[in-house]
Formats: structure tokens, sequence, C-alpha cells
């Protein structure tokens, strides 16, 4: 069932990129997510794990470590990320 949806995934993909005509770029869509979330699972595990907030319970622990992931990731992508740019088609 994984094996399938991973591969619908990516024949909608192949056919969007081909429909839109645009190229993937890696750097943006794949290289830049994945090392701000490293970056942010650090940060988080700094902030949270590693401190006294050990006391409290799971719930709370998971919730808040949640929200924290959420902002930090949206933060970075935002100081990484400033201004969106697109191209536009020549006609």
């Amino acid at each position: 069932m994984l094996a399938s949806n991973m591969f619908t995934g990516l024949l909608n993909l192949r056919c969007l990129l081909s429909t839109a005509r645009m190229r993937i770029n890696v750097r943006q869509w794949l290289l830049k997510p994945i090392l701000l979330s490293v970056a942010t699972v650090g940060a988080v595990w700094l902030l949270f794990i590693r401190s006294s907030y050990a006391a409290t319970s799971l719930l709370v622990r998971t919730c808040t470590a949640g929200v924290a992931f959420v902002c930090i990731y949206l933060l970075l992508m935002l100081v990484f990320s400033p201004t969106m740019t697109y191209n536009k088609r020549k006609k």
C-alpha cells in the first residue's frame, strides 16, 4: 500500500511538472527543508529534552515540543527564504 501510494504520488508529480513545464529544484524542494528540519529537531531537543522540562507529563511535553518545532521551522524558513521568486513565461 505504501509503495503504491508513493508510486502514484511520483506519477502525479511528474504529470504536474510536465504540464506546468517546471523543473525540479532539488536545493529548494529537498535539501533546504531536510536541513532545516534537522536543525529544528536539534533546537527542540536542546530546548525541551535536555532541560528540566522532563518533570511534566508526556502529553504536555509532546504538544509543547510540536508547537515549538513548527514555530522554529517556520522562523528558519523565513530567514533562509525571505522572498519567493516566480519565473514568468515569455509570450
